[in-house]
């Protein structure tokens, strides 16, 4: 890989968040949350060293990156693991200079301090040994804490106190001189470098580290790491990126406590840095630092920095690591892949697979394969197991099942990695399931239970449900397969999504399998799932009900009128009156609301239309007038072509054929040539009307028949709206304003053939936008 890094630099709450972004040859990840599976369980490496570097989001997000832990446990250390580490945190983080002082003054007083009554095992152990050097110390790191207040951002550099920063390093570095204890001496040495890398004071805090640290060197502290951490960004500020990357990388590779500020800060331009940072490597393992940095990078195909490391030292302890992130790079992208394209790419809303995933992974394999072979690592057995399982991943189950038998049978101890094979195992089984019966139904419990057990995160809500939505998945698959869409909807989807997005062929399966009697424990859990566990309780009761509505609703929109009819009439009387998605606007459907006063009689007589069963009669009714009493056929057509109008996207009337309407359908059905447009909502798309063909072909037919010129005034200005809109929709400019007279005959034809009408006349008045097409 030899395009390098550039960060970017985020905030998330009070913590220091900060995520590279890097220009690679490789494809990645744009940062977002993991939210496909992953079943490779890192604890089988050398997990806690590395927990905040697993590709997966969950373990990022959750290992603690605080320093606060090595700290206390280098003061247990040194005061031979007497007190607990809970005393040391209280009195090193929580404890005020005032308490540190009395505890001082007790200890150099004549009677001396009564060590039995301090409960702080911490202070006690200070006290017994008079430290009083440790409780100095401690005194001048609490003074230091106001100093540097509000982080190492260059804009708060200009506010801090540096008249009291510097007498605050000039008393540091006395102290240094004067004290006995080299381990508190290079804790001195620490804070100065600390002071004066927050203040901006970017050579002093070279300075201060290269005079006081290097005396110290065989004193054993994490001290070390960290004052060396302050002089990289100290040279980085700088500008000596090369020194800078090359120290953050040592202090990455020596001090776990400090890895992920060290990887944040580090930082390579050019090919020049890099080639100059290796050069600064004294030996191997430094080499090899280097090249792990490069290798975590989010964006990075990291096996090329895999093989460097393992031609330096295949020993080491960072290639494990890789291995087991790439590994779950690569699981984001292919696991359940075979089963389960269409959920992976739309409703896990992850962009799987990666343009070079395929031979991307195939490279790792290939290293993974030699390195087997050549036999020089130190985990041979994890190795082996993540062989067999990159198989799998590539979709060659076969050879999956037999090396993991066989490794299975020659592994000796290891028991996290027999039961990571274990878990394979029965992925590979869920994975060749060919059909899902009684039986597999009768499985899917053990399934999902059994893939949870193998594994040790706390996190058990979460793995539970992604075990879960893994066997859904591939449930889903062979559900939809099988022609029972009814189940496969059930697997992802709630009744929410349905109104979304209705369709007749899941609403008619879930319908009979509502019906169904004897219904296996695997189909009553299914139905469960139709609903959430708390809303939705007028639908919860009625199931059946409202799965009916639902499906009339779907053939009244397609114009299956006497369908839709017949399944109306079936639904109960008291669930006709109460259901409030069932009933329709008291307004005229078979009327144009903006337009001038109709003076046509509706097919109701007058009466407001209640429902969409009395709406879908009153329109086959029209329909047949049109036949029956062909005098009056136009007038039938206008009123036809209005509601049909109402009830598309546009009109009064839409939730007659839908239940939900997105503000960017009007946008997508501009790339899109199916009349039903569908835009947001996840792979259950939402599902707009924005068909006018019907209404078009009613105001079209009345045309051709009508007689009468106020009639043809109207049907002309009502087919002009439609096809205005119409344009709009399949164009590129939504609001294209005028529409070509070529593309709206119906205005041209109302002006140039009807505009000594009453109706032309009064709508001339009211629409400016007519002036256009008079010209």
């Amino acid at each position: 890989m030899k395009i390098f890094k550039i960060w970017l630099i985020l905030f998330v709450s009070t913590s220091l968040l900060l995520l590279p972004l890097q220009v690679s040859k490789g494809c990645g990840y744009s940062g977002d949350a993991f939210t496909g599976y992953s079943f490779i369980n890192p604890k089988i490496t050398n997990f806690e060293e590395y927990a905040p570097f697993y590709f997966t989001m969950d373990l990022l997000y959750s290992k603690e990156w605080s320093t606060v832990g090595d700290n206390i446990s280098e003061w247990q250390n040194y005061f031979c693991d007497e007190p607990n580490k809970e005393d040391i945190d209280e009195v090193v983080y929580l404890w005020k200079i005032e308490d540190l002082e009395n505890l001082k003054r007790d200890i150099q007083s004549v009677k001396g301090v009564k060590t039995d009554e301090l409960k702080n095992t911490f202070a006690k152990q200070m006290a017994e040994c008079e430290k009083i050097h440790v409780i100095d110390y401690l005194i001048f790191a609490k003074e230091t804490e106001p100093l540097i207040e509000g982080g190492n951002w260059d804009w708060k550099i200009k506010n801090r106190d540096h008249e009291n920063i510097k007498a605050k390093i000039e008393s540091g570095i006395s102290k240094y001189k004067d004290c006995a204890s080299n381990f508190i001496k290079l804790r001195y040495a620490y804070q100065v470098i600390r002071l004066a890398h927050y203040a901006g004071y970017n050579e002093q805090c070279i300075e201060l580290y290269d005079q006081l640290v290097p005396p110290l060197v065989k004193v054993k502290s994490i001290m070390h790491d960290w004052a060396k951490g302050r002089k990289a960004g100290a040279l980085q500020r700088l500008g000596k990126n090369a020194e800078s990357a090359y120290l953050f990388a040592q202090v990455f590779d020596s001090c776990p406590s400090k890895r992920v500020s060290s990887y944040l800060s580090f930082q390579i331009n050019d090919e020049t840095e890099w080639s100059d940072a290796m050069a600064m490597c004294k030996n191997k393992r430094e080499k090899s630092a280097l090249y792990v940095m490069r290798a975590i990078n989010p964006f990075s195909h990291a096996v090329e920095e895999m093989i460097s490391i393992y031609e330096l030292d295949p020993k080491s302890p960072h290639l494990d690591f890789l291995l087991m992130r790439e590994v779950q790079k690569y699981e984001m992208d292919f696991l359940g892949k075979p089963f389960s394209d269409e959920i992976l790419d739309r409703y896990r809303m992850t962009i799987t697979p990666r343009k070079e995933a395929l031979s991307y992974m195939a490279d790792l394999h290939r290293f993974v394969q030699q390195t087997i072979e050549d036999n020089k690592i130190e985990n041979i057995d994890l190795w082996e197991t993540v062989n067999a399982y990159l198989y799998y991943l590539g979709g060659e189950n076969e050879e999956a099942r037999q090396l993991f038998r066989s490794l299975k049978k020659q592994m000796k101890g290891n028991a996290k990695l027999k039961k990571q094979i274990d878990q394979f195992n029965l992925l590979l089984e869920i994975s060749n399931v060919e059909e899902i019966g009684i039986t597999e139904e009768s499985q899917f419990d053990k399934w999902r239970n059994d893939l949870v057990s193998y594994r040790e995160h706390k996190w058990a809500e979460k793995e539970n449900e992604r075990a879960t939505q893994f066997v859904l998945d591939k449930f889903y698959d062979l559900y939809k397969k099988q022609g029972e869409y009814g189940k496969a909807f059930l697997c992802h989807f709630k009744f929410y999504n349905l109104l979304i997005s209705p369709d007749l062929k899941i609403v008619e399966d879930l319908i009979a399998l509502v019906d169904k009697p004897n219904k296996s424990k695997h189909e009553e859990w299914l139905l469960s799932r139709l609903f959430y566990e708390q809303g939705d309780e007028e639908e919860k009761n009625n199931i059946k009900e409202v799965l009916v509505e639902m499906k009339g609703t779907i053939l009244l929109g397609n114009h299956e009128l006497e369908q839709a009819i017949e399944t109306f009439k079936t639904l109960p009387d008291t669930f006709q009156m109460k259901y409030w998605r069932f009933q329709i606007l008291p307004l005229n459907p078979f009327e144009i609301g903006f337009s001038p006063a109709s003076d046509f009689i509706s097919p109701s007589q007058g009466e407001i239309l209640k429902n969409k069963l009395e709406l879908a009669e009153s329109i086959l009714a029209l329909e047949r007038k049109t036949k029956s009493d062909p005098a009056n056929a136009a007038i039938y057509y206008c009123q036809l072509g209005a509601a049909a109008y109402n009830m598309t996207y546009e009109g009064s009337h839409w939730r007659t054929t839908d239940y939900f309407k997105s503000s960017s359908a009007r946008y997508a059905r501009q790339n899109n040539t199916d009349n039903v447009t569908y835009s947001w909502g996840g792979i259950m798309l939402d599902k707009d009307n924005l068909d006018l063909s019907k209404a078009i072909d009613y105001f079209q037919q009345g045309i051709a028949r009508s007689k009468d010129p106020e009639i043809s005034a109207r049907l002309n200005f009502y087919l002009g709206l439609c096809q205005k809109i119409e344009y709009r929709w399949t164009t590129e400019n939504l609001y294209e304003n005028p529409v070509p007279k070529n593309k709206i005959t119906g205005y041209v034809t109302l002006l140039s053939k009807y505009q000594k009408t009453e109706f032309a006349e009064s709508v001339m008045r009211s629409c400016s936008a007519l002036d256009y097409y008079m010209k």
